[in-house]
């Protein structure tokens, strides 16, 4: 083999190995931020519990959304939806709020999330204006 053959071979293995350390750290910052979701589901569901006697539900949403990725790719990104419900109405929210409309949840669960959301979007929108 002559050397430039072997510099491209060590080349090729070098974006091989860099491809699977980042697959792999992608893999474990997803398991992380899944450990993450549910503590915070768990501790705003106790710290509901601990406010009033209602009716609390924690629900858990997934879904999937596809990004472009260099010229060629696409990549899929798993979006995550954390909420805790007195009765009807949302007493904490978190995760991917800004992509609500993809995930499947039930129309009324959508309706007081959107609702619940809604005037974190209006104050963000009213500090946009009159930082200009």
């Amino acid at each position: 083999m002559t050397p430039m053959e072997i510099a491209l071979l060590l080349a090729i293995a070098a974006l091989v190995y860099q491809e699977f350390s980042w697959r792999d750290r992608v893999r474990r910052m997803e398991t992380d931020y899944e450990k993450r979701m549910a503590t915070e589901v768990a501790m705003a569901y106790e710290r509901s519990l601990a406010e009033n006697e209602g009716q609390l539900k924690a629900l858990t949403f997934q879904a999937e959304k596809t990004e472009p990725r260099g010229l060629f790719g696409e990549v899929t990104r798993r979006l995550f939806l954390a909420i805790t419900m007195d009765g009807e109405q949302v007493k904490y929210a978190a995760g991917d709020l800004t992509e609500i409309d993809r995930f499947d949840m039930p129309p009324e669960i959508g309706r007081a999330v959107r609702r619940f959301v809604a005037p974190e979007r209006e104050m963000a929108g009213a500090a946009v204006r009159t930082s200009r």
